[in-house]
């Protein structure tokens, strides 16, 4: 925000550090932004290291889509519209379109945009914060357009590896905030005990998994243990800063 509010330009461009920008690629965004005035956020297409494709595009969190993801339904009906998750992995990312989220990883956002909304809101301490500016870019009638005609390489998770359950906390928090600020305080405490859910159901399957499996016991406690200490953190303490990894 404070870059953001010290620059200058019709545009301003967030971009990770573990991001490496391929294919001349903010001069066409900006060039397709510059054609489109009704377009108020734009994103290019993130692939991996192997550039195989990186999904940068999501859906607005529901209730309905977030229970379709706690038991799986997004996974096994991955066609049907109707049961679809957040995550748009269910387009081939080879057509430009509107989408409701993009990932804050690279995003170009309009000036004009900015008057209008505001900056980044910094209740949202790592996470979140692209979620709930795309939905205010989007409530005043902005578009939020991801484009496939270019791409960047993003490098993800240099900086969650270093404390990735006390990450994947801040990343819960995250979630809480964006619904206590958007939705009213009765979806905001069904969210919260779909999110209890969603995090026993998993931690339990990956328990079992490193029980009974004798290969790749290393990640199945990883993931278990990551999935109990978001469960202890949301029963016992929600409100404080976690700690530690």
């Amino acid at each position: 925000n404070i870059g953001i509010k010290e620059s200058v330009g019709r545009y301003i461009c967030l971009v990770n550090s573990d991001i490496k920008a391929l294919d001349a690629v903010v001069d066409r965004l900006c060039a397709y932004m510059d054609k489109n005035t009704q377009v108020g956020a734009i994103g290019p297409k993130t692939v991996n290291d192997d550039m195989s494709i990186r999904v940068n595009t999501r859906r607005f969190p529901t209730l309905w889509n977030t229970f379709c993801e706690t038991i799986f339904l997004s996974d096994l009906f991955p066609n049907i519209t109707f049961f679809r998750g957040r995550t748009m992995d269910w387009f081939s990312h080879e057509e430009t379109r509107n989408v409701d989220v993009l990932s804050g990883c690279f995003l170009i956002v309009r000036r004009e945009v900015i008057e209008k909304v505001g900056v980044l809101d910094d209740r949202f301490f790592i996470y979140g914060e692209d979620t709930d500016w795309c939905k205010r870019i989007r409530l005043n009638n902005w578009e939020v357009v991801f484009f496939a005609d270019t791409k960047a390489i993003h490098y993800a998770g240099a900086s969650s590896s270093v404390a990735p359950i006390r990450f994947l906390i801040e990343l819960t928090k995250a979630d809480l905030q964006y619904w206590k600020k958007h939705h009213n305080i009765i979806k905001y405490s069904l969210y919260q005990v779909l999110m209890l859910i969603h995090f026993t159901i998993r931690a339990i399957g990956w328990f079992l998994n490193f029980l009974l499996k004798s290969s790749n016991k290393e990640v199945s406690r990883a993931k278990y243990k990551s999935y109990f200490a978001r469960i202890n953190w949301l029963i016992f303490n929600r409100g404080r800063r976690p700690v530690g990894s």
